[in-house]
């Protein structure tokens, strides 16, 4: 900005979006009630200079943002007097205040459009019928809030509310426009608004502790999800049935991901399943594992599937076995300790030479001359039913196989596989020393 006139002085220097700025603060209080000329920016000092000259439309806006109409109004003389711009011999004058520091000016019709408050002229005009009307209804803008509430309002409500708003929006400009004469029909929208409202707040109270009723923070996370992700877009069409109906369908549990509904998910996935096999974990960071009841063996799992596979049990609050559809959506997990005690603890465990998780590589003893390099996380994938590195490593016919001596070569010129996790030593192979 190359200058400030007297309003947008007052305006940013009455705000407190101006008190992030101590330079600025100081360097503009000798301008007060009045306006900043270009000269006298040029004169500034630097950083004063740069926060007018670069970021002046954007404090002013900030500045402005701060202030609300307080709905009161002067009409009873025709010689006021802006505070903001000094224009006087005006007619009407209208109360602003800051919301954070609670100043106040009276301004003129100009002025206050200023703020982008969009008063229509017609309110501007008749000031008289504007404040009978805000005697009569006097929770008018009440009436017009849509309340945040914990749980989802059926559209079936909430489409009645808006639209039982607007009429009482439109019998307002209808009562000014008649000169104070109409006010029947917003009596009659003021009463079916509150009744509206009633039947909410008994919903939510009815349905606050209904399981599968839909949180307001499901939504607001979907609002919150970019565009451009996969989730959001396969998710669209269940979460405009939520907004709709205001209750899950069995079918709809496990695509959302949202936190606490993922929580509520879980903790009610872990109270009614039973397993001879496994037990499901949770770690510091509240990932959940599942993990073997007899050999201790950890295994990630794709919860998002789990819940997909026992959604109508988890629905329905029944108790319930897991079946051996589990193995199709759980993987061992690769962190070394538990690899280690997987390989060896499976059957034929000694034909196991090593593995390195980083190269996804797993060493297997073909003969006494050679070694098999297999796909770490294939075999993996095979041997989390099998429990067996024979048949996996018999049937595995497109497997790397080099001579032993020639895996010593390898040894000696790669760190990786110098640093890998050995599991059982294979004559033919140098080790070094323990």
């Amino acid at each position: 900005m190359e200058r400030l006139n007297r309003k947008e002085t007052n305006i940013i220097l009455h705000s407190e979006e101006v008190s992030k700025y101590p330079e600025l603060l100081i360097f503009m209080g000798q301008f007060r009630d009045k306006g900043i000329k270009k000269n006298d920016i040029s004169s500034a000092d630097e950083k004063s200079k740069e926060y007018i000259s670069e970021f002046g439309g954007a404090i002013l806006n900030n500045a402005r943002h701060e202030y609300n109409f307080t709905n009161e109004v002067k009409s009873d003389r025709d010689d006021y007097q802006c505070q903001l711009c000094n224009q006087k011999n005006l007619k009407s004058l209208y109360l602003i205040e800051n919301m954070k520091n609670e100043s106040k000016f009276w301004v003129g019709s100009s002025c206050i459009k200023e703020f982008g408050f969009e008063k229509k002229t017609t309110d501007l005009v008749n000031v008289a019928l504007e404040m009978k009307f805000n005697k009569e209804f006097p929770q008018y803008n009440k009436l017009l809030n849509i309340e945040r509430h914990p749980i989802v309002i059926p559209n079936t409500l909430i489409s009645r509310l808006k639209k039982t708003q607007e009429l009482l929006k439109q019998g307002k400009k209808e009562f000014i426009k008649s000169k104070g004469k109409n006010m029947e029909n917003c009596l009659i929208n003021e009463s079916k608004i509150e009744n509206i409202k009633k039947e909410i707040q008994e919903y939510v109270e009815k349905n606050i502790n209904n399981d599968w009723v839909v949180n307001t923070e499901v939504i607001e996370w979907y609002e919150l999800l970019d565009k451009k992700t996969k989730l959001k877009r396969s998710i669209g069409k269940i979460i405009a049935r939520l907004k709709e109906d205001g209750h899950f369908k069995s079918d709809e549990l496990h695509p959302i991901t949202e936190k606490n509904h993922r929580f509520k998910i879980r903790e009610k996935f872990r109270r009614l399943s039973n397993s001879n096999e496994y037990n499901f974990i949770l770690d510091d960071s509240n990932n959940m594992y599942v993990r073997s009841k007899v050999k201790r063996i950890v295994f990630d799992i794709d919860e998002t599937a789990l819940y997909a596979l026992y959604a109508d049990k988890i629905y329905s609050n029944e108790k319930f076995e897991i079946e051996s559809e589990l193995l199709k959506i759980i993987e061992i997990n690769k962190s070394i300790d538990n690899l280690e005690k997987f390989f060896k603890e499976c059957k034929g465990a000694y034909h196991i030479e090593s593995f390195i998780v980083s190269d996804n590589k797993l060493f297997v003893d073909a003969d006494e001359n050679y070694l098999y390099e297999l796909d770490l996380k294939k075999t993996l994938s095979v041997m989390k039913s099998t429990n067996s590195i024979i048949s996996f490593r018999n049937s595995n016919k497109t497997s790397k196989k080099f001579k032993k001596d020639k895996f010593n070569d390898y040894v000696d010129s790669l760190n990786t596989y110098r640093s890998r996790i050995i599991i059982n030593k294979q004559k033919g192979i140098k080790y070094g020393k323990a």
